[in-house]
């Protein structure tokens, strides 16, 4: 689990990173019940989902606490990951009751604070986020979309996209412009990082 540290360039305390191995444990536990994450890669948790997750936090500021909103959470990536690494008050969205009572459980075993929203994206109570982020949520102008009426002037987007990413980068920008579109490898994963700040409908 040394490679945490190269990735966030900072030494990660024994408690968090035991906490780190309890989520993993407690995700292969329960995937076996409920569908949160492909089996195929239960092997390679770590790398695949843990460390890919935690790519987004030298994006996140250090200085103050930020309001983070998660759409679409699903087995906690990347909001508990972010949750666990850092002091950032996370909002995790997820409709799946199921995937909400795992996400609570990791949450209380781990001792980890975060809000969990049992609901659709787009019926959730008002939240102004500092920093939007999602993982295999839904496709590019689909989450911008959704995002908006979480934002301000000076939220940003933080997605986490896969092979998909150039095409779906495309079809975006004919429904919406940005004052920043940025696609950055991910340091530790063939993902992509879409960050995004200033969006608006094209034509407003």
């Amino acid at each position: 689990m040394s490679t945490l540290s190269s990735l966030l360039n900072r030494p990660i305390p024994d408690e968090t990173l035991n906490k780190a191995r309890l989520y993993m444990t407690l995700l292969e536990k329960w995937n076996a019940s409920i569908n949160l994450v492909a089996k195929s890669t239960l092997q390679n948790a770590w790398e695949r989902h843990f460390l890919d997750s935690g790519a987004l936090i030298p994006f996140l500021e250090n200085e103050r606490t930020l309001t983070v909103v998660d759409f679409g959470s699903g087995a906690g990536f990347p909001a508990l990951v972010i949750a666990l690494l850092t002091k950032h008050t996370v909002h995790l969205i997820e409709s799946d009751s199921k995937k909400c009572a795992f996400l609570q459980h990791v949450a209380q075993e781990a001792r980890v604070s975060v809000h969990i929203h049992n609901t659709r994206i787009e019926k959730t109570p008002f939240i102004q986020a500092d920093v939007i982020t999602a993982r295999a949520c839904a496709p590019l102008e689909k989450l911008l979309e959704y995002a908006l009426p979480f934002a301000t002037i000076d939220t940003t987007c933080l997605f986490l996209k896969g092979a998909e990413v150039e095409a779906e980068i495309e079809i975006a920008k004919k429904q919406w412009t940005a004052s920043v579109l940025e696609r950055i490898k991910n340091p530790v994963s063939a993902s992509s990082i879409i960050k995004i700040k200033g969006w608006q409908r094209v034509g407003k």
